[in-house]
């Protein structure tokens, strides 16, 4: 072949590729926003963000007056829009992950009525935010959306079913809302399914990334209704061995079917300064308002809401908001068929001596210590990064601007790496067995995910079936590879459906778990890389070290560019953690920072070499980490008031019933329980908890109660009778400590900077 026809060929295998993965990045994209004028009856992110102006304009806690001020404006809102709202307010108390989370909250709820007498659907979104952010994204756009779907609902038909709009309070302190809406409202009988959104950033699609079980029925009709559906099923099944929640998880576990949404691209700015009206993406608040309508509007004029469960369903997206999907029960024949296709194409290649045996193993660890190698140069990568630029791992990680630019730089450098160590196994065996040994870990992992993730299943099943074909073809050739343009075009077209259906699962994995696993990221790159051997190999047909080098030279050529290019800015800023902390015990007290940011203004709280070291012996339990920290001046303010309600016991019971409050009237109060025998259970205020399911049943067992200081914690303990018990109290405020005779520099502008003060104090019973 002539080198114009390499050229060609080669230029046509890269163009293909890449407009693959374009097709697969585009995904991962929210529709355009409708503006003001948009008709009465389309939902308009230009409205919606009206409410999410006046909901955010600062951090509204709950508990908080900027809460009660947020409080006001929804009910208000919520009567001019003709209903008649109501506040459920109460303490709510949950058990989760070896804690209780509690708090004294005010859900806003309103009923918008329908035609008929069926079950009604819940939309739910929580208005509370974190202490340390105006929550414009986590929660407000949901909120707001919320608002604007109501108003574009009453502008069409009446639907046939009631819609419920839950605004929760107290989700950041633990799903407390959530929880006491579940245990206590009489509306919960009447609810047939729930719509619930939330944000982890302030960019991105709005992703259906959760729903309840046996979600069949449920994935049908979203299919059917969602005008830009983005989801699927691998990442849900991801997503249920984490141990994240939101308010779906309070609402799934009353029995509750639902559907979970959120967008989660910027997490710079999850829970900091900048979740502000100004970062947050109008398209991303237009595809929550999208879903919530469109849903609404279907569901809602359904026949019946009473049955919704059926088999779980495998789905994901093809091309641009275009979903396709199928029941689980075609899980199992669809992996039969694929591993029957693979062992003919196997036996008939060992027939025709395309294939060896030999051949095949040698391809098999050939493809494994490519991923292993390449996982662990991305690593290594990514740790000399991060060790010349320490400075900057926060944006690295969180800030798309930074480590969408920086992904691509390992994405090449995995390419390179993946083709170098081809070029050097290309010498041992042929192409046709150095495919042949990737695609029998492709097929192993199909078979895994069959039985163990059954919803990622569709990742291997179907890029393994086109793959397959172009195997077959590849190993008629009697060069055993590519070597025309005609048969380039064929088999990087069979090809398309693994870079398609492996790329934004790559990205998205990268934004859920950040470049600090880019080893783990870029071996998921790698294993697709197996489905692209042929292609890979062809463009090292000649000069095999030119396709790698040049994949070198553009990594580099990112990293450098980036390092001269991005910085930590007003725009971009990082983020620190500033804790001054006091033991009322000792009297001991110290500035610390678990950041390892060198910045001047930190040089007036630590020292020129401040200590290093866990600050459990200071501020007790939860402080066991590793800080930076210096001595610092006493404050005034007195530590958690403790006062014993009753102390009896019962047989081989003890129950201890306390009242803790903040004397300074502090936002939080957390409690640290330890005992020398074992915690049978607890109340807190009248809601129970069961302790059975702890890991270490003698503690340390947490409770964080956060809201509404003034009343305090009223907490009761059982435990063994003979047991010795050991409450550790830490209550919390956010800003600098008053100090007589003492001022701080505030953080410049390119700092978020997270400032807490808090006091313990140690209490035996």
């Amino acid at each position: 072949m002539s080198v114009n026809n390499r050229f060609v060929r080669s230029l046509v295998v890269l163009l293909i590729l890449s407009l693959a993965v374009y097709l697969g990045l585009s995904q991962v994209a929210a529709p355009e926003v409708n503006p003001k004028s948009a008709p009465d009856v389309e939902f308009s992110a230009e409205r919606a963000l009206e409410h999410v102006e006046k909901i955010a304009q600062k951090p509204h806690p709950t508990g908080s007056p900027e809460a009660y001020a947020v409080r006001d404006y929804l009910l208000d809102q919520l009567k001019a829009l003709g209903l008649s709202p109501e506040v459920q307010e109460g303490a709510g108390a949950r058990l989760s992950h070896d804690m209780v989370f509690a708090g004294s909250v005010q859900n806003v709820i309103a009923r918008l009525k329908g035609t008929g007498e069926g079950k009604a659907i819940m939309i739910a979104a929580h208005y509370d935010s974190v202490p340390t952010a105006p929550g414009a994204s986590d929660d407000g756009a949901a909120v707001g959306a919320m608002l604007e779907t109501l108003r574009a609902l009453q502008a069409g038909p009446q639907l046939k079913h009631d819609v419920i709009f839950l605004f929760t309070d107290g989700e950041e302190l633990g799903l407390v809302g959530a929880d006491l809406f579940t245990a206590k409202h009489p509306w919960m009988k009447d609810i047939g399914l729930v719509l619930n959104f939330e944000a982890r950033g302030y960019t991105g699609p709005s992703f259906m990334f959760e729903t309840s079980d046996q979600n069949g029925w449920l994935m049908k009709e979203f299919a059917e209704a969602a005008e830009h559906p983005v989801a699927n099923s691998m990442l849900y099944d991801m997503y249920k061995l984490m141990p994240n929640d939101t308010d779906l998880t309070a609402f799934k576990q009353a029995g509750l079917s639902g559907l979970n949404f959120a967008y989660a691209i910027g997490l710079n700015a999850y829970h900091n300064t900048i979740d502000s009206v100004e970062q947050l993406d109008r398209k991303s608040l237009q595809h929550h308002g999208s879903y919530m309508l469109s849903l609404t509007k279907h569901l809602g004029n359904l026949d019946s809401l009473e049955d919704t469960k059926e088999t779980n369903r495998v789905y994901f997206n093809v091309l641009k908001h275009t979903l396709v999907g199928y029941s689980q029960t075609w899980v199992l024949p669809l992996a039969i068929a694929v591993t029957l296709l693979f062992l003919y194409v196997l036996i008939a290649g060992i027939r025709r001596d395309s294939l060896q045996v030999g051949g095949l193993l040698k391809g098999f660890f050939a493809f494994l210590l490519a991923i292993v190698v390449t996982g662990a140069v991305t690593m290594g990568a990514w740790m000399l990064l991060s060790t010349l630029q320490s400075d900057l791992v926060f944006n690295l990680t969180n800030d798309p601007d930074f480590s969408d630019v920086y992904a691509w730089g390992f994405a090449l450098l995995a390419i390179a790496v993946f083709a170098l160590l081809y070029a050097w196994f290309r010498r041992f065996t042929s192409v046709g067995n150095l495919t042949g040994g990737a695609i029998i870990w492709v097929w192993l992992l199909m078979i895994a995910t069959v039985f163990l993730l059954p919803g990622g299943s569709y990742l291997f099943t179907w890029p393994l079936f086109f793959s397959l074909i172009g195997w077959h073809l590849l190993i008629r050739e009697r060069e055993g590879k590519i070597a025309s343009l005609p048969q380039a075009i064929i088999l990087t077209l069979l090809a398309v459906p693994a870079v398609v259906l492996f790329s934004p699962i790559v990205y998205l994995v990268q934004v859920l778990v950040s470049l600090q696993l880019a080893g783990v990221i870029f071996a998921l790159q790698a294993i697709m890389m197996g489905l692209l051997l042929p292609q890979i190999l062809s463009l090292m047909d000649v000069r095999p070290l030119r396709f790698p080098i040049a994949a070198v030279a553009g990594s580099l050529a990112v990293f450098l560019i980036s390092a001269f290019a991005l910085g930590v800015t007003e725009k971009n800023p990082t983020l620190v953690s500033l804790l001054y902390g006091k033991n009322d015990d000792t009297n001991k007290a110290v500035f610390a920072t678990a950041s390892t940011l060198d910045d001047p203004w930190l040089e007036q709280f630590l020292s020129a070499e401040p200590e290093k070291g866990p600050l459990n012996e200071i501020l007790y339990p939860l402080y066991g980490r590793d800080y930076r920290y210096a001595e610092a001046p006493g404050i005034e303010e007195k530590g958690p008031k403790l006062e014993t309600i009753s102390d009896e016991k019962s047989g081989d019971v003890r129950t201890i019933t306390v009242k803790l409050t903040s004397q300074r009237q502090a936002g939080s109060i957390t409690v640290t329980t330890e005992t020398d025998g074992k915690l049978l259970g607890g109340k807190v205020f009248d809601r129970a908890f069961d302790t059975s399911t702890i890991k270490n049943p003698g503690g340390p067992f947490v409770v964080d109660y956060g809201s509404a200081p003034e009343t305090g914690l009223l907490l009761t303990l059982k435990v063994q009778a003979a047991s010795k018990v050991t409450l550790s109290v830490i209550d919390t405020k956010y800003g600098y400590p008053s100090v007589q005779g003492k001022s701080y520099t505030d953080s410049p502008k390119s700092i978020m900077a997270v400032k807490r003060v808090v006091v313990s104090k140690k209490f035996e019973l």
